[in-house]
């Protein structure tokens, strides 16, 4: 199994860092002149850019803007546990935050979406009172959708004394938060603003902010390996491949490789969003000589290959099926494994001239589907019959 670097999910942790600790810039000197802004992130167009270019989202008040002059900005990076807020600006005191982390076990998806939210909407509550003095009260919640993507939503409402943020008279604070899955990270987003009558806000909506959030695929060393046309070419081997979005537009998959292997995943190696699809390359053995000792040695090889080569996933996959194939001409053995009610794993092996290419895919087993039905037959065919050996 390849070895790659991974980065982990706090959970009710996420937000505590945009309230203690940050990098503040912007904002105003003496309560006169606006202050510079020396961003670790950049903002261009009126989109923010986060510094590991893990996300864009839009800045809540135009650049050329009076508000926007005087509005600070803190930032903190931490392993792809991104925290960015806006605000207060020059006269709208709204505070737009966004907070996004990715997840962390390598290729889990655990814990799942539906324990993560309620426990980063206790981590908001809690530091919501501690900043404030008083409890705040959720006055709607809802399971909707922001851009397809799942997303919890709570309002809450908080009525803070007078002399913390005014000095005459309480304010009641709405509090707007989003917590959205986007399978490989998970985003918070949270907008404060007074309910005041006098209060100025002329910002974004909170929706309007949720909905301007986009995630960036990450880059890996492995990306910059493939062409234009979607073409991947190993360094130490003259074997191509093509990538599954080439092949079949399946998109949110980036590149990983070694000498011997390369996958195309969804990031931190989470097979349960579109598959992982992997091709390793490995010297012709002295043990194989033609076709029968190829098929022979092959044989011997699925079992427990199937059961190791991806335990790191927490996968145990048990070889149920074996079959002879012809591919460009050239002899393949194709083997199909099943972890029952998780994956199903196929390989299919090559005998090339100079090597024994191994492509492979693995797929979540979906509730009421056998295990080859749940199979993307058609881009893992395109996929295997991709893999040349140049002369």
């Amino acid at each position: 199994m390849r070895k790659h670097l991974f980065v982990t999910i706090a959970l009710a942790s996420l937000l505590l860092a945009g309230f203690a600790g940050c990098s503040t810039t912007g904002g105003d000197i003496g309560g006169l002149f606006p202050a510079p802004k020396f961003l670790k992130g950049s903002i261009d167009n009126n989109i923010y850019t986060s510094k590991d270019k893990l996300f864009t989202i839009a800045v809540p008040h135009v650049q050329d803007s009076y508000e926007y002059k005087y509005m600070k900005v803190k930032e903190e990076y931490i392993n792809h546990n991104d925290y960015v807020s806006f605000g207060p600006a020059a006269f709208d005191q709204s505070i737009y935050r966004v907070n996004v982390t990715m997840r962390a076990t390598l290729g889990s998806m655990q814990p799942n979406f539906d324990t993560i939210a309620p426990e980063l909407l206790s981590g908001s509550e809690q530091q919501i009172q501690k900043t404030y003095g008083t409890e705040p009260v959720v006055v709607q919640s809802s399971k909707i959708q922001i851009n397809g993507r799942e997303t919890y939503y709570w309002q809450l409402h908080q009525e803070v004394p007078a002399g913390i943020l005014m000095s005459d008279r309480a304010v009641t604070l709405d509090h707007k938060i989003y917590v959205i899955d986007f399978k490989y990270a998970v985003a918070l987003v949270w907008v404060q603003s007074s309910m005041d009558p006098s209060a100025i806000k002329n910002g974004l909506t909170a929706k309007q902010f949720a909905d301007s959030l986009t995630l960036l695929l990450p880059t890996t060393p492995a990306s910059s390996k493939i062409t234009n046309d979607g073409m991947y070419r190993f360094s130490n081997h003259p074997v191509t491949v093509m990538s599954p979005a080439a092949l079949c537009g399946t998109q949110g998959l980036i590149a990983y490789d070694s000498n011997t292997s390369v996958d195309f995943v969804a990031p931190d190696f989470l097979w349960q969003i579109a598959g992982d699809y992997a091709l390793q390359v490995f010297p012709t053995p002295n043990t194989i000589k033609d076709q029968p000792s190829f098929v022979s040695e092959t044989k011997k090889l699925y079992p427990p290959y199937m059961l190791n080569d991806r335990k790191t996933l927490g996968l145990n996959f048990k070889l149920t099926e074996v079959k002879e194939l012809q591919i460009g001409g050239l002899p393949a053995l194709q083997g199909i494994g099943v972890d029952e009610g998780k994956a199903v794993f196929v390989v299919t092996a090559v005998l090339q001239k100079s090597s024994v290419t191994l492509a492979s895919v693995i797929y979540p087993i979906h509730a009421g589907t056998s295990p080859t039905d749940s199979i993307p037959w058609g881009c893992y065919q395109k996929f295997f019959e991709s893999v040349h050996e140049m002369e």
